[in-house]
């Protein structure tokens, strides 16, 4: 029980250190990247970032699948098993990169639909396909990221993100400095990423040299059995994007892209909450399916526990703190003309004053 105690506090120490620093740039960042590339423009990022979270269903709930099958048979003892999950999922995985490739394409040449100008419309198409790249060929590497979860080793997976985050950071803010625009940040957080997924993968395989990835048919029975896992899983993350991450497009379409800016501070707050909140409680899942997998029902019922009540604490004190120091926090980082009273007020007296389709600069100013 204290080897698990200790791995747990680790998992969660090192899952606490990624939250931390990736909310603190962001934080910070922003409104440096709002003011430097303006409301609208910040807007078109926005919307493009909400897209893209949408092709991480793509993966049908496999990674928890991974995860949990990994940290079961691993739990058996059974490293053969383990090297069967990855090797399935891997095959899958590298097939939905190739669809999301596909996908960014037809999305990319739906571009009017979501930008009402021809040259916001170029530039949403341009940023996605760039971004949608590296999307693509982030599936394959979720086989790492699930296998390391289920190691409990968020010390390798969180190294790598770190660097990732560091590398990405310097480069935005250099091509913005320079006075570059949205497609070179995309490139930059394209090279980024790339390099966070390459070291994740060579920190894995150096770790773990018994792990082997072979794209052979997976068997029936091992198929059936991640299939029926990652259903479950699929339809939570379903529910989870229509309730978080639907709302952009739907205030893009009917309001325009610089309220998405707006609406995007708020629930950039409200996100980190939630991914706080999971960071320290999604650790218990690997270890339940470890005490699963080795019969231990007893350890299964008091880690259960255990976690609902950490997730209990965690939970109230963040959204009460949210709720009370929100909108004080929010006009103290990015400055009164980001309230939500300044904005529809700015936007009424717009709509009032200049007839549809002028071309001002506040939020009709899409037209």
């Amino acid at each position: 029980m204290a080897s698990a105690a200790r791995q747990l506090t680790s998992a969660s120490a090192f899952r606490i250190l990624n939250i931390f620093a990736t909310t603190t740039v962001s934080l910070l960042m922003m409104p440096f990247v709002v003011h430097t590339l303006g409301d609208r423009m910040y807007g078109l990022w926005g919307l493009v970032a909400t897209l893209l979270g949408y092709y991480g269903l793509l993966d049908f709930g496999l990674t928890p699948a991974v995860c949990q099958h990994v940290a079961a048979a691993l739990g058996r003892g059974d490293r053969a098993a383990c090297n069967n999950v990855v090797s399935a999922s891997l095959r899958f995985l590298l097939l939905v990169g190739v669809l999301v490739l596909l996908l960014s394409g037809v999305a990319a040449a739906c571009a009017p639909r979501f930008a009402r100008s021809a040259a916001d419309a170029a530039l949403f198409a341009q940023i996605l396909l760039i971004l949608g790249m590296s999307t693509a060929l982030s599936f394959p590497s979720r086989v790492f990221t699930g296998f390391l979860i289920a190691n409990l080793r968020y010390d390798l997976m969180v190294g790598a993100e770190l660097v990732a985050l560091a590398l990405r950071t310097s480069l935005i803010l250099s091509v913005l400095l320079l006075g570059h625009g949205l497609v070179a940040m995309a490139w930059a957080t394209f090279t980024a990423s790339m390099a966070g997924m390459v070291l994740q993968a060579w920190l894995t395989i150096r770790k773990y040299r018994w792990l082997r990835l072979r794209l052979s048919a997976p068997r029936t029975g091992l198929t059936r059995s991640l299939a029926s896992y990652s259903i479950f899983s699929f339809a939570g993350q379903v529910s989870d994007r229509l309730r978080f991450q639907a709302d952009p497009v739907v205030v893009s379409m009917f309001v325009g892209l610089a309220a998405v800016t707006h609406y995007r501070i708020a629930s950039t707050l409200a996100q980190e909450f939630i991914v706080l909140t999971v960071a320290v409680t999604g650790v218990f899942a690997p270890l339940l399916s470890r005490k699963y997998g080795a019969g231990d029902f007893a350890g299964v019922h008091s880690t259960f526990f255990l976690a609902t009540k950490v997730s209990i604490c965690v939970a109230s004190f963040l959204g009460f703190g949210l709720i009370a120091w929100g909108k004080p926090f929010i006009l103290r980082w990015m400055g009164p003309a980001y309230s939500s009273e300044c904005f529809f007020r700015e936007d009424l007296l717009h709509f009032a004053f200049c007839p549809p389709g002028w071309g001002g600069d506040g939020p009709a100013g899409d037209h």
